[in-house]
This record gives structure tokens, sequence and C-alpha cells, in this order.
């Protein structure tokens, strides 16, 4: 029921898998069954009668001849939910949306405003989820390289001083919110009874509200990784600072590993990550999904010029100038489309590159203009860094997300990694290694080539490899790892 900011800062508004001692069985409930839907009408309202007094919540129970499933009851804590807005949303708002019609009751805990980078105000909140908010304690999303960029003398000082600041801040800069979130999460669970809490990194000083749950109620703890907590590809290892950091991350891993009663990676080689530092409880590799339901009805129109386009932010070791400059070097009629932040140093190179309309930035829009401009394209780029190899494990929502537009995909990724695998898996596209200028250019005259010949058909999947990667099937198996936590 809504209620107003208490003193903790909470108000709600009702609006191929891997395992560590753990096999999860297909889910046999299928969404739409009819006979899924009276079931999900007799979970709500639980009462005591429906929690088996042996086996508790999410035990089948029979009364009279009649075998329900007492309702599970999870606290879902994430920083980025709308109206946040970035690719860092999608994996906790579609578990908040697919959850309930699984039978679990579905809380969830969000910033009221973190000052996110980018807003989505397009984004619905899941209806049958409930939604609370704690007041977000911290600085606001910020882009250093661009504050950096272009100066020099006292004024770069002044921002490196001023930016300097966040560093104290560990694990990272959003710790902070835990003054209000730990208080509002345990207030939850208690009253609400929750039985399982959710933690979803990045930031990875989310899971400190699981670990304080779960001491102070007895509540079991999923924390899910959609990132790594301890070798990000995309931050200079190389830097003692960032070196100084993974220290402390690696501190938060063995946390996660040590208390959690189950992880849940979006990732073999997260899940990897966990299995090194000798988990307490099972580590489920358990992949983003695809949102089919999301780009169904988008149009593609054939253009006369060829267009590919990427979508996403550029920070950093994620880099567009081998692309371009293959882009360059092709002479082809190619229109470059970049959807998102693209950092100034980029665009300045871009522009000795002399691209002019071969190239056109656009800023960042809401998902729902992003997935249009993606599925009216002739090819999409995916741009993953090898990072020294750690761009090799890398399995992003947005490679789903370019699966599900259903174009030609130019992944200039990792060739011996996941995100490769999963596109020559399913024939989306053309792989190249990411720094291989040559490669590129041979790559975009191929696909342009195809293009000329008469277009470049979608990308057709089996249905069963589609419900393989749909992103129902992946909260299903978030489903089915909950219900083995109680």
């Amino acid at each position: 029921m809504p209620e107003p900011l208490d003193r903790a800062g909470l108000h709600a508004d009702c609006s191929s898998r891997r395992e560590h001692g753990l096999r999860l069985p297909p889910l046999r409930r299928h969404l739409g069954d009819p006979q899924v839907a009276v079931a999900e009408q007799h979970r709500i309202g639980e009462r005591a009668s429906d929690v088996d007094p042996q086996y508790g919540h999410g035990s089948t129970v029979s009364r009279g001849g009649v075998t329900t499933i007492a309702r599970v009851k999870v606290l879902l804590v994430t920083l980025y939910f709308p109206p946040a807005g970035g690719g860092g949303v999608q994996r906790p708002l579609k578990l908040a949306q697919y959850l309930p019609a699984l039978g679990i009751e579905t809380h969830v805990l969000a910033p009221d405003d973190p000052k996110w980078i980018h807003r989505d105000e397009g984004q619905r909140v899941p209806t049958q989820a409930w939604v609370h908010r704690a007041r977000y304690l911290g600085p606001r999303g910020r882009k250093p390289a661009e504050e950096l960029h272009g100066r020099t003398g006292l004024p770069l000082l002044a921002t490196q001083a001023r930016l300097a600041s966040r560093r104290l801040l560990v694990p990272d800069e959003n710790v902070s919110w835990n003054l209000t979130a730990i208080p509002a999460a345990l207030r939850i669970a208690r009253r609400e009874g929750i039985d399982v809490v959710i933690t979803t990194s990045p930031p990875n000083s989310v899971h400190f509200v699981g670990a304080a749950v779960q001491r102070a109620t007895g509540a079991r703890w999923l924390a899910d990784l959609r990132d790594s907590l301890v070798a990000h590809p995309h931050r200079r290892a190389e830097s003692a600072a960032v070196r100084a950091k993974e220290k402390i991350d690696d501190a938060v891993a063995r946390l996660v590993a040590r208390r959690a009663d189950a992880v849940s990676c979006v990732s073999d080689a997260i899940a990897d990550e966990i299995r090194q530092r000798s988990p307490r409880g099972p580590v489920v590799t358990i992949a983003n999904g695809c949102d089919f339901d999301d780009t169904a009805g988008l149009s593609y129109i054939p253009s006369q010029r060829f267009r590919i386009t990427h979508a996403g932010s550029f920070f950093g070791k994620r880099d567009p100038k081998p692309f371009l400059q293959a882009l360059a070097d092709s002479g082809l009629d190619v229109v470059a489309r970049f959807l998102g932040d693209f950092r100034s140093a980029d665009r300045e190179w871009a522009e000795k590159l002399g691209l002019g309309d071969h190239l056109e930035l656009i800023p960042y829009a809401p998902r729902s203009t992003s997935l249009s401009l993606q599925r009216d394209s002739e090819a999409l780029l995916l741009l993953i860094p090898d990072a020294g190899g750690r761009g090799k494990g890398v399995l992003s929502g947005k490679v789903f997300e370019y699966v599900a537009v259903g174009r030609p995909i130019l992944a200039a990724v990792p060739p011996d990694g996941a995100a490769a695998a999963l596109i020559r898996d399913t024939g989306a596209g053309v792989v190249v290694p990411p720094d291989d200028v040559a490669a590129l250019r041979h790559a975009l005259e191929e696909l342009h080539g195809r293009f000329a010949d008469g277009g470049l058909p979608d990308v057709m999947l089996d249905e069963d490899i589609r419900q393989q990667l749909s992103r129902r099937t992946r909260v299903e198996e978030t489903a089915q790892l909950l219900h083995s936590l109680i």
C-alpha cells in the first residue's frame, strides 16, 4: 500500500546454463496457459494454511484434493530501475515484470532519484510488482572523461580534484545509498515476510543490502551479477588506481561468495570468478535474454544508402576508432550512426578522417526510439574490446537486444569470446577482431556488397532458438532458482 516517505527515506507505489552444485530442470509452467492463470489467482493473498509446515513457502500444498503452490515473496534491490535509462535497467525491470506471473510476489527497492546520467520516462513500471523507493544519498552520475577533455592548467587540476573525491567512496560512488536502502530493505522484509532478497549489480555496493537483510531477518540471499565484480572489461587495468580499486572489489566478491545462498551470473566467465572463491551456495549462469515482445511490430524500410547503427555509450576501453578507420578506408557509401554518448575525443578523431555525411551522431534517446532506429538499419555494429582477455567473457544485454532486433550484426568482438559464439550459433552476423582495421573493412565491404546485390534479409531464428533466448525463459530459470532456495 502506498505510504509517505519515512525517516529511512522509504515509500512504495503499486504500480546454455552452467551450475555449481545445482541442476535447474526446465520449468513446466508456461506463460499464457489458462490453467496457470487460474492457479495464479489462488496464490494471491497467501494464508498460513497455504504454507507447507515442512517445506515452507513455494511448496505444493494439498487441500481437499486440490494442489496449489504457496507464494514465494522476493525483494529485488536495484539501483537501476525506471525512470532510469540505459542498458542496466532491463534485467531488473524484466524480473519485476515476469516474476509475478510465475507466482512470485515481487517487491522492488530502488532509489527515488540517484541523479542518473540518463532518464527514460517512457519505460513502464510493472503493475504487478510493488515498487518501493529509498531516498538516494550520493553523487550524481557523471562522465569524467568529458569533464576532463580539453582542460589544461588550473581548470584541469580543479576538475581532477572534484572527481577525486568520488574515489574516496568504496567500493563505489553509490555506496552511500546504503544509508537509506538498508533500513528500508529491513523494514520491507519484516513487514512483508520476504523469503528471498535479490541484489543485482552493478554497483557492487548493492550487495551490502542483501547481506544485511540476510543477517537481520534470516531471508535467503540471491546475488545477481550483471558485470564482473573484479575484472570489468572497460576499466584501464594498467592504471594503479584501477588495480587498487579492484582489490576492494575482490573483498566484495569474497563477501558474495561466502555469504550469498546462491549467485546468478550473466556469463560463464563471471560465474567462474565466483567459483574460484569457494562459494557457499550454487553459482548458476542465467544469461541476459532477448525481449522479442519489445521489438515486435517495428519496421525496417530499406534505404538507398547502407546504414549501420551502433547503440550505446562509449567509456573505458570501448573504442570506435578501428571501425571508423575501416569506414574511411573503404570509400563505400555507408552511413555509420552512433546512438548515445560519443566522447569528444572520439568525435575530434573522426573529424580528422573527413567522414562528413558518412557519420551521424545521435544523442541519447529513450529505449523505444533506440529499438526503432536499430530495426530500421541495414546492419548493426557491436563493439566489445578485448581488454587484455577480459572481453572474452562479456555477454552483455546489448548482444541479445541486437539479436532480438533481427538485423545483421557486424560484431567487432573477441573472436574466441562468448559474444562471438552466440552470434555464430544464431547466424546473426559476422565476427571480426575488435582492433583489426583490415578485417573490419573486409566485413563492411561484404555486407555492403550483399546489400547492393538485392538487400540484406532479416536474421530469422528457429522457434526453439527464440524460446531458448527469450527473456521470459531466463526469468523462468531465475524463478526455478528462487524456489530451490526456500
